[in-house]
């Protein structure tokens, strides 16, 4: 598209303040979403003052009470000239698209690459859409459509499409202090869990032994090695393996152990496994299956245990059995449900 089709005068309410003032401004008007949203760039006047415009239904005597009070801010109207560069995706999009057709506004963003899932009919503008995202994300370099839902897809990796940029879907991601590097076209891996990640090695702790069956990329399995425990990590999808043991390197942590399979083929070689060289006594073994749509066709692979009362993991060790699955369950009355279908 040609982008001088953006190019318009118009008369904006604006804030004149030294640049310094430039934060503290923005941290009192975004809340209240008096702030024009496709111009929060910086601008200056000829005498290098600070302009901050407001959206154009917005009066003066709407701001808040310090910003009135406040002698080193002046308001007033100014003619300014906007370009494509001042419009947000979403504005930008909503002149770009058929009035008839919803604007996308939800995205994923792993390191540089950008996972859209464009409705049926958003698909026909699916470059001119990838374009927008790729112009107005920073540091995005790459756009996708996830063509179909991840659990329709072998080892639950993303279908996709290129939209706009490189196509280059090897990325470098930082959670937290945990450095990781893998092809999201191969692999799985979700950023939005990083906050069960951590929360879950809450309840681990030096010398346990924990077997995630669902490694993806490694994330939690290296975290858990990083704090001391024995780790074994499973996963059916053949490239998780060298991804695990990848980012185990580069986060300078040991995995006893990497297997490609389903979960019960891991499960079965761990049942004659030595026993983890860690202090005597019970070992407490956590089993993570980070898998919501089929783990709980898994749990019997723990009944023999419940039932006999003792280890079938590890040659018959002694141990404290701890079982993390996870599952889908609605609003109302999850544990209920979750019950129901655990019995």
């Amino acid at each position: 598209f040609d982008e001088s089709m953006f190019e318009t005068w118009e008369d904006v309410k604006v804030l004149k303040a030294q640049a310094g003032a430039f934060r503290s401004i923005l941290k009192l008007l975004k809340p209240s979403g008096l702030i024009s949203r496709p111009l929060q760039r910086r601008l200056f006047d000829s005498g290098q003052k600070l302009l901050i415009p407001l959206l154009p239904n917005v009066g003066f005597q709407q701001l808040p009470k310090n910003i009135l009070d406040d002698d080193s801010i002046e308001l007033t109207q100014i003619r300014m000239r906007r370009t494509y560069r001042d419009y947000s995706a979403y504005d930008a999009l909503r002149r770009l698209l058929p009035k008839e057709l919803c604007v996308p506004t939800g995205f994923n963003k792993a390191g540089h690459v950008i996972r859209l899932r464009l409705r049926s009919q958003l698909v026909p503008f699916g470059r001119l859409i990838g374009k927008v995202f790729l112009d107005k994300v920073p540091g995005a370099r790459t756009v996708v459509n996830v063509r179909r839902p991840v659990g329709e897809c072998l080892y639950s990796i993303f279908d996709t499409q290129l939209l706009a940029g490189e196509e280059d879907t090897w990325i470098q991601i930082q959670e937290q202090s945990l450095k990781l590097e893998f092809d999201c076209r191969t692999i799985f891996f979700n950023s939005r869990l990083a906050g069960e990640r951590y929360r879950l090695l809450c309840s681990i702790t030096a010398g346990d032994v924990v077997c995630d069956l669902a490694a993806g990329v490694g994330a939690f399995a290296i975290l858990a090695a990083r704090q001391d425990c024995f780790v074994f990590a499973n996963d059916l999808n053949p490239a998780s393996a060298q991804c695990v043991l990848h980012n185990a390197s580069l986060n300078g942590v040991h995995i006893q152990q990497t297997f490609t399979g389903c979960a019960r083929e891991c499960m079965a070689k761990l049942r004659t496994w030595p026993r983890p060289t860690t202090s005597e006594g019970k070992l407490r073994v956590h089993v993570v299956f980070k898998l919501p749509g089929k783990s709980l066709e898994f749990l019997d692979m723990f009944e023999e245990s419940l039932r006999m009362r003792r280890s079938v993991l590890f040659s018959g060790s002694p141990m404290t059995l701890i079982v993390h699955f996870y599952c889908f369950a609605p609003v109302k009355n999850p544990q209920e449900s979750v019950f129901k279908r655990v019995q």
